[in-house]
């Protein structure tokens, strides 16, 4: 996966960076003159919303007088509830959701006593009721927290954030997403960038028709978008000016309305360069369309001018079958019951559509965004949604995967069936070349082959001129495995460490000391991230000069 940091987020459009926009009274009638059949003034604390559809009439009551009290900042929440009860409006909720949502926010805001610590337990007693069942307790937990992210100046108790994350992922954890093995993806990324490389191409027709894969590959690993919204990328998707290239991305989960927003996203040269070309090369070979992707010319579409979620899904299929099996001659293995033989030809999981933009929230993370920017990027509409991701940052610690995160793919030029033994299955570092090595200082374990003994890091292990023979693995091996073993710590603590300062960031985003201005909080985010892949690199140089070694021992 490309590493870019030439990602701007100052033009994302997430809802709670526009809480208060405007008066109340000013967006009351506003909505009012699009013939929202709305009762309200925002001095008044009730009010009713007509729904003509239902015939019926839904209404806020939005005063605290049971909490009445000088310690009790009523007006505040009052003014935040409205707030909230317009965005939600102008949004386009349903009239009987959005009421409910307020209804149960205020409701938390009075059990907790404005999230109070000596309430907690009452609060924890009577909202996450234990008679509830647990996708009714994840949903109440998911409403509080877009609240909460919605109230910019609440500050509210880690404790009380702490216990409602619990409740919300509880549920979510039952069905974590199940992510392809690293071989399985490393493969993929191999032959697509193969595939796509390849100039003799250009004016292949199939080569265009499969290229939408190469597009979502590219951008899809970077920008945690969702495959709907990949798909519904406008033909003119690209803006350029003074900075850069602009990309528009439609924003299909609007909370529950199906009214597409758009985002503008700072993107590289390089995805956008290959944006340009195919608009390019389709502008001469088909007819105009309503999305940038195009329906393969094998395909029957019944709606050629639209390319949605059936199309790629097809379009990948057809992808592994014919190019990633038939070309490259790789086994697809995941519907396969039977038995089979152990190779490096085997594919056991292929890559589903929305994959990707689980390894871009992974990806974004282990470069040190900051929450709030995550956030953002991914569309989400409560900064806390990315908590069902912190669930797979252990997928990076397969060393494999250093292969995408530091994008060392080798010569994919000369990409053939060889090359998987030798890139993907082979002592990358080659240590075979000892022969020839002019220097050999001995060690306590294996040698060195720098003159000077200029070492860069405190174990020779770590270092690109230590080197070991057969006889000093088979020798060694316990302390060579104990090594392994304390590398593999090493990593875990540091991917702990960058988590609970993701975590300290998604607690306290709104607060100065941690937000996503606050320089001296993301330098320790990019230091966090960088000792993480640090380790990462360092434990996939061990495996690699071990696995070669170890095969020959076995």
């Amino acid at each position: 996966m490309e590493n870019n940091h030439n990602l701007d987020f100052s033009s994302t459009s997430t809802h709670y960076n526009e809480n208060l926009r405007g008066t109340l009274q000013e967006r009351i009638q506003r909505l009012q003159d699009t013939g929202i059949n709305l009762s309200a003034e925002a001095s008044y604390n009730r009010w009713n919303i007509y729904d003509e559809y239902f015939s019926q009439t839904y209404f806020v009551d939005f005063s605290f007088d049971s909490l009445s009290s000088k310690k009790f900042d009523t007006d505040q929440y009052i003014l935040l509830l409205k707030s909230w009860f317009i965005l939600l409006l102008e949004n386009t909720y349903s009239f009987h959701h959005l009421t409910k949502k307020v209804r149960r926010a205020k409701d938390a805001l009075i059990l907790s006593k404005g999230f109070n610590l000596k309430a907690i337990d009452e609060f924890e007693l009577n909202y996450f009721s234990k008679d509830l069942k647990p996708s009714s307790l994840q949903k109440k937990a998911s409403l509080l927290l877009e609240f909460l992210d919605f109230s910019q100046d609440l500050i509210v108790p880690e404790e009380y954030l702490e216990m409602i994350l619990g409740y919300y992922q509880t549920h979510n954890s039952t069905a974590i997403r199940k992510l392809p093995s690293s071989h399985d993806v490393l493969k993929f990324s191999l032959i697509v960038e193969a595939y796509f490389s390849n100039g003799d191409n250009d004016n292949n027709k199939e080569y265009l028709d499969y290229f939408p894969i190469f597009l979502w590959w590219n951008l899809t690993n970077i920008i945690p978008i969702r495959i709907n919204e990949f798909c519904n990328l406008k033909f003119d998707c690209l803006t350029l000016n003074k900075e850069g290239y602009f990309l528009t991305l439609p924003r299909s989960k609007n909370l529950k309305n199906r009214k597409i927003n758009y985002d503008q996203i700072l993107i590289s040269d390089k995805i956008a360069n290959s944006i340009k070309l195919y608009q390019q090369k389709i502008s001469t070979s088909v007819k105009p369309s309503k999305t940038l992707l195009q329906t393969a010319s094998s395909v029957q579409n019944k709606k050629p001018e639209i390319f949605n979620y059936r199309n790629f899904k097809t379009l990948l299929d057809k992808f592994y079958k014919k190019i990633v099996c038939e070309k490259y001659g790789f086994n697809l293995l995941e519907s396969s019951s039977g038995p089979h033989t152990r190779s490096p030809y085997n594919i056991y999981r292929i890559i589903r559509p929305n994959d990707t933009r689980y390894f871009a929230f992974l990806n974004l993370m282990l470069q040190g965004y900051h929450p709030s920017e995550i956030a953002r990027l991914g569309g989400h509409s409560s900064v806390y949604s990315q908590m069902a991701y912190h669930n797979h940052l252990e997928y990076w610690v397969d060393s494999d995967l250093i292969k995408l995160l530091m994008n060392q793919k080798g010569h994919l030029s000369d990409l053939s069936n060889e090359f998987f033994k030798e890139i993907i299955f082979k002592n990358a570092l080659d240590s075979t070349t000892e022969v020839s090595e002019v220097v050999k200082i001995p060690l306590e374990i294996g040698y060195c082959t720098d003159p000077l003994q200029d070492c860069p890091v405190d174990e020779h292990y770590l270092c690109k001129h230590w080197r070991i023979t057969l006889d000093d693995y088979q020798k060694h091996y316990d302390k060579l495995q104990n090594i392994l073993v304390n590398q593999e710590s090493v990593l875990r603590l540091c991917i702990d460490k960058l988590l609970a300062l993701h975590n300290t960031g998604l607690f306290h985003h709104k607060n100065d000391g941690y937000d996503e201005e606050n320089s001296q909080f993301n330098y320790q985010l990019l230091e966090s991230s960088k000792k993480v892949k640090d380790a990462l690199y360092q434990l996939a140089k061990i495996k690699e000069r071990f696995d070669m070694y170890e095969k020959s021992r076995t």
